[in-house]
């Protein structure tokens, strides 16, 4: 996935779609955090689901990973990543690393014109 390509699909989203309440985000908010956490990888720090339409959702963690370059820990996020959280639907994302922080942000469409964005902003 290229990033032209996940940025249209999210502006699409919020464009013709309507994002789930804060109360609806709540189940995908704590799959989230459960994938995270039950990595092993990283420590989740912060969860919050009362964002802005571009990420509805947004995590912070720390790496906890024996390996600390960015290269793994965005290998890694790919591995996890989306794990069960979306059980239907389309989801796109996309990772990408700046000095010490990786971020992984997501955009979901449940296919019934509502969709959930996020960002997790895991720190090395």
């Amino acid at each position: 996935m290229k990033k032209p390509d996940f940025e249209q699909f999210r502006q699409s989203l919020l464009r013709r779609a309507k994002a789930l309440s804060q109360q609806e985000r709540e189940p995908f908010r704590a799959a989230i955090v459960s994938l995270l956490d039950d990595s092993g990888l990283i420590l989740v720090q912060r969860a919050r689901k009362d964002g802005h339409d571009p990420a509805l959702i947004e995590v912070h963690g720390s790496w906890i990973g024996t390996d600390f370059s960015p290269d793994h820990v965005i290998q890694s996020l790919r591995d996890l990543w989306p794990g069960n959280v979306f059980a239907s639907g389309e989801q796109k994302y996309w990772i990408e690393a700046e000095d010490e922080i990786v971020d992984l942000e997501f955009a979901w469409d449940n296919g019934s014109g509502q969709f959930v964005t996020g960002k997790i902003k895991v720190t090395v």
